[in-house]
């Protein structure tokens, strides 16, 4: 079942609200993908990631008495994208992402393009990378993603517009 689903389901939601463990674990299976895609496109080591992903899940867990039962996914992703935060801030550093929206790009797969992509990727800022991977990658809705990340609609379309034309023109440089 997708978390998208999930967020149809009222009597899911109630047993949630209440911690009920095998809803939490319906929850976490669900939605594991998509929390482990933001704290990837923020964090960029698969290992800072997978353990981000399991300190989101118990945040979660711990915040389930004060979810007002709004959608899901933004509640969830909104934990995912502050706790991710917290940790750069913490670090005080950008690391490379893993992830790369090729598909948006026309390349084709050449070797020296897949090899450098990551590299423009870096080039992003960790906003500009959150952004495209939320909306490229994961394929959430500007809604979802200003839900997520405090922005306007407007300025995420503009972020992902003016991010996938610096990595065109680095892929066309390269």
């Amino acid at each position: 079942m997708s978390y998208r689903n999930l967020e149809l389901d009222s009597e899911f939601v109630i047993s949630l609200k209440r911690q009920d463990d095998k809803a939490f674990e319906t929850l976490f299976h669900a939605c594991a993908g998509f929390v482990f895609s933001i704290a990837m496109g923020l964090l960029g080591r698969r290992s800072a990631a997978e353990d981000a992903v399991q300190e989101i899940f118990f945040k979660a867990y711990k915040a389930l008495p004060e979810f007002k039962g709004e959608k899901l996914s933004p509640w969830l992703g909104k934990i995912a994208h502050n706790h991710c935060i917290d940790l750069l801030r913490q670090t005080k550093r950008e690391v490379p992402t893993a992830v790369t929206p090729v598909e948006d790009l026309n390349l084709s797969q050449s070797n020296s393009v897949s090899e450098e992509l990551p590299d423009f990727i870096n080039a992003l800022s960790v906003s500009e990378r959150e952004v495209v991977i939320l909306k490229k990658v994961e394929g959430l809705s500007y809604k979802e993603i200003s839900q997520l990340t405090g922005k306007k609609e407007g300025t995420l379309r503009n972020i992902v517009l003016k991010s996938l034309q610096f990595l065109r023109e680095k892929v066309d440089e390269s």
